[in-house]
């Protein structure tokens, strides 16, 4: 990670902090709040983020990974049909879905103007938070069963037909 940066951030205001953040992930950002709606760079966004997984994996499991995927569009479309369609929700989730949405409310309820534009930063960030963290943790997923594979095939190559 650049140390430079992570110094910098130190010396941000919070509401900088949150125009880098929403920034870097490829949203749009207008004084008042954040909208939801994804910049038009999204896409290359999207790429440098899960490049930067690639290459945080090759720093951590001093592996060459980068060099044999460059498909990031592939991972980002592998996870977003993981997180679509087999992705389903457990008891566990509901429950705590059903809280936070009543706190939310009842928070709601009590906040000023100022106080709800901070936790809708909050939520937001929190939100991006959880769903970096799953992104990470399926590309690692992937790029470690990738890994095992090539080992495997160095192990145990294919045996030559007779």
């Amino acid at each position: 990670m650049d140390k430079k940066l992570v110094e910098k951030l130190e010396e941000l205001n919070t509401e900088d902090l949150m125009k880098l953040l929403v920034k870097k992930m490829g949203y749009e950002f207008s004084k008042e709040n954040i909208i939801e709606e994804k910049s038009e760079d999204y896409m290359q966004r999207k790429e440098e983020i899960y490049s930067g997984y690639l290459e945080g994996f090759d720093e951590e499991f001093e592996t060459h990974i980068k060099n044999r995927i460059k498909e990031t569009p592939l991972l980002m479309e592998l996870f977003n049909k993981f997180a679509e369609e087999i992705y389903k929700p457990n008891i566990i989730q509901e429950i705590s879905n059903k809280i936070c949405s009543r706190i939310e409310s009842e928070l709601d309820k009590t906040l000023n103007k100022e106080q709800k534009k901070l936790f809708e930063q909050w939520k937001f960030c929190e939100d991006k938070l959880s769903n970096d963290l799953a992104e990470q943790s399926f590309i690692y997923g992937y790029l470690i069963s990738t890994e095992l594979r090539e080992e495997a095939r160095k192990q145990y190559p294919y045996k030559e037909k007779e």
